[in-house]
């Protein structure tokens, strides 16, 4: 979040906290009225701790007890449910990637659901408010530790939302109500939850930016300072999770920002390259294994898709080599029985390809050539979206793209944006 969206106008609130309630990630950053600048933004950086890790974010997992009662928040969620006893799972509702219902769903209102891994449905708004209580008492935890004050609560704060901007008006108004019962503003003190755009907040923040922390750049000076100057035309590109979002700005004399065209976006997020790794497996290894693995063994297929999470931003593809996803055993123990090797050799042959091989009885190799192909259908409509846009007369002169969310660090995706538009 920006400087302008942490820094209240309003003295009547102690402290501003920003909660990024991300498709895959979420974490919040808060500062305090009085101190200013870059330096007076803190961010939570204990994410996972419990569990070996530090991390600026948590993953957006959400674990409730069979009576619908909340029990657990992102990592803790996702190692208890990792950690059940054979059957214990079925009974536990278990959301992730849940926040792509508000941007799909067509008829948003309170009484929608959402389905659990288990299959169990219980109303949307009940599992975006428990998620949004777990953040917000969270962060108001934080705060009491940094400053030894444990009177700070809720009412002493100035709550920002940030919200993908092709999000319908059902969709923000929806957040608010999760707000509300997550008892984060009262409904008599609306102005205190702030529901901020995802690409205008980082947009803004890209702006102070340092070049050195962008990337294959280097120096101290801002972007601003280099580039992003009155008069510059530029698309703030983001991948909230499953889709594009897409806003075009202009920076006015006074360094505020003005909306040049209309906001835009599709499905073309990271989770497509999902879709298509999981069809992989299927081509693989069969549709039959893959789907009883899923359905039988729900916290080993987790823990098997956020290592791919992982490894589909990194560089190995990119970079020539090949990426190794380590199979859960409860999977190469289900082939095993199903026909062992010889199942395997009779899929696998079918993968036209002989860039993927299932190594030791233990390893998915993906190579170089196969991994990019996972990313071709999300980057022809990605490339498609973007060319398009660039032919409206209000956009001629933009000048750079700033590329935001998790699913901008694939070295792939960068790659395919300065290969299709550098020239431009």
């Amino acid at each position: 979040a920006s400087e302008g969206l942490l820094f209240s106008t309003s003295s009547s609130y102690i402290a501003v906290v920003a909660i990024d309630f991300g498709t895959t990630y979420s974490g919040f950053a808060f500062a305090f009225n009085h101190k200013m600048g870059e330096g007076g933004i803190h961010m939570n950086r204990a994410w996972g701790h419990d569990q070996g890790t530090a991390t600026l974010k948590t993953p957006t997992s959400l674990l409730l007890h069979p009576d619908g009662s909340f029990h657990s928040f992102g990592y803790e969620a996702e190692e208890k449910y990792a950690n059940f006893f054979d059957g214990e799972d079925r009974d536990y509702l278990y959301f992730k990637h849940f926040k792509m219902a508000l941007h799909k769903s067509e008829t948003l209102d309170r009484n929608t659901k959402l389905t659990a891994r288990n299959g169990k449905s219980i109303d949307a708004l009940v599992v975006f408010a428990h998620s949004l209580r777990y953040l917000k008492d969270r962060a108001i935890e934080i705060i009491r530790e940094r400053t030894g004050d444990e009177n700070y609560n809720e009412k002493d704060i100035r709550w920002v939302i940030t919200v993908p901007a092709i999000w319908r008006p059902a969709a923000k108004q929806f957040m608010r109500e999760a707000a509300r019962k997550a008892e984060m503003v009262l409904n008599k003190n609306p102005e205190q939850l702030l529901i901020a755009l995802e690409p205008e907040a980082a947009s803004i923040h890209c702006r102070e930016m340092k070049m050195r922390e962008f990337a294959n750049e280097k120096g101290d000076a801002t972007a601003s300072d280099v580039f992003a100057r009155p008069g510059s035309k530029y698309l703030a590109v983001e991948f909230p999770g499953g889709t594009l979002d897409v806003t075009a700005h202009e920076i006015l004399m006074n360094g505020n920002i003005k909306e040049i065209h209309q906001v835009t976006g599709g499905p073309y997020g990271g989770t497509k390259v999902d879709e298509e790794f999981v069809s992989l497996l299927e081509r693989f290894f069969g549709t039959y294994q893959v789907k009883n693995f899923r359905e039988n063994h729900p916290a080993e297929w987790l823990e098997m898709m956020n290592e791919f999470e992982m490894k589909k931003r990194g560089r190995r593809a990119y970079e020539g080599e090949t990426t190794r996803i380590r199979l859960p055993r409860t999977f190469t123990a289900l082939v095993s029985e199903q026909g062992g090797p010889d199942l395997v050799r009779r899929f696998a042959s079918s993968c036209t390809t002989d860039d993927v091989q299932f190594v030791r009885n233990e390893y998915f190799c993906i190579g170089p050539a196969t991994m990019k192909k996972l990313f071709e259908p999300v980057l022809k409509g990605i490339v498609k979206h973007l060319s398009n846009l660039l032919e409206h007369r209000e956009l001629r002169g933009l000048q750079f793209f700033f590329l935001v969310g998790g699913f901008a660090e694939s070295a792939i995706l960068q790659d395919a944006i300065k290969k299709n538009f550098q020239r431009r």
